[in-house]
């Protein structure tokens, strides 16, 4: 029991190790980009003048407001805000590591207005195909999903569904908070169930 406990601190002191180093690349979506501390993130939505909330806040602000750069932004998991993109609705979210400094590992932006899907869609795959080269196949057979791998540790994903949904991802840190998550949900269990014995 206690090397197990040893090895998940070893694990986890790797994955801080992790996420604390700057990333040598980053993908890019507007102003944001993946690596971003929450401070770089909250500084470039008060210089762009974008509404930036945490996730779950509704709000009706066309611009930055400070009031909501608050105690419970710095805790969140998820921020993001509405605009429109190709002239449609986007809810544009961005996922954020649990450990310090906090950094984007995640950008999502979600399509959610009226839109025309026979003319956006082919603008939207055609858009990124120019940026980025072409995508590999779609992945399955009822939803059309397209990857594009940039390097080893940036991807973006298309997934056409009703709604659409553009996704930027550092993929090591992502794993890397996948992975912190799990190890944290498995002290918990160890140490609620140690106990017991």
């Amino acid at each position: 029991m206690k090397s197990r406990i040893k090895y998940i601190r070893a694990a986890s002191s790797l994955l801080v190790i992790l996420l604390v180093s700057t990333p040598a690349l980053a993908i890019k979506f507007d102003v944001w980009r993946t690596g971003m501390t929450l401070s770089e993130i909250a500084e470039a939505a008060k210089a762009n003048n974008i509404p930036i909330t945490r996730s779950g806040v509704i709000s009706r602000e066309s611009g930055f407001n400070q009031r909501f750069i608050n105690e419970y932004f710095w805790k969140a998991s998820t921020v993001g805000y509405v605009t429109k993109l190709f002239g449609v609705d986007s809810t544009v979210s961005m996922k954020i590591s649990p450990e310090r400094p906090r950094r984007l590992y995640e950008i999502e932006i979600l399509l959610t207005g009226r839109m025309d899907k026979k003319r956006l869609y082919p603008e939207l795959i055609n858009m990124l195909i120019e940026k980025y080269g072409p995508p590999s196949k779609p992945k399955r057979a009822l939803t059309k999903v397209y990857q594009w791998n940039l390097n080893d540790t940036d991807q973006i994903t298309l997934k056409l569904f009703s709604a659409p949904v553009l996704t930027y991802t550092d993929v090591s840190y992502k794993k890397a908070v996948e992975a912190l998550n799990g190890s944290k949900h498995q002290k918990e269990t160890i140490k609620k169930d140690s106990d017991k014995f």
